[in-house]
């Protein structure tokens, strides 16, 4: 296994890991949402904590989705930026 292939597997496997930290939220503040349901304080609750809540675990979901399908994509993307930075010092050197 080369390196590349190294970083897009943990890049892979990163995403893993945040789907399912995502989905394990998002059942909890599921749950959490139906537990309060009956309670007068549950509207302002959910203006307060629950939306904001809901719309990070499905951002977190999404984020580990586009890690894991991109993986290869973004090891690509990578390896071009590195490629474009300071020059080795090799050729700095040959040129002073």
């Amino acid at each position: 296994i080369d390196a590349r292939e190294l970083q897009q597997l943990a890049f892979a496997l990163l995403g893993i890991v945040f789907v399912l930290e995502g989905l394990i939220d998002l059942i909890n503040t599921g749950l959490r949402i139906l537990a309060m349901r009956g309670f007068d304080a549950s509207e302002a609750w959910m203006r307060q904590y629950g939306w904001p809540q809901l719309l990070t675990e499905i951002a977190t979901i999404l984020l580990g989705i586009a890690l894991v399908l991109g993986s290869r994509g973004l090891v690509e993307c990578l390896r071009r930026l590195r490629g474009r930075g300071v020059p080795p010092a090799q050729e700095a050197e040959a040129d002073a």
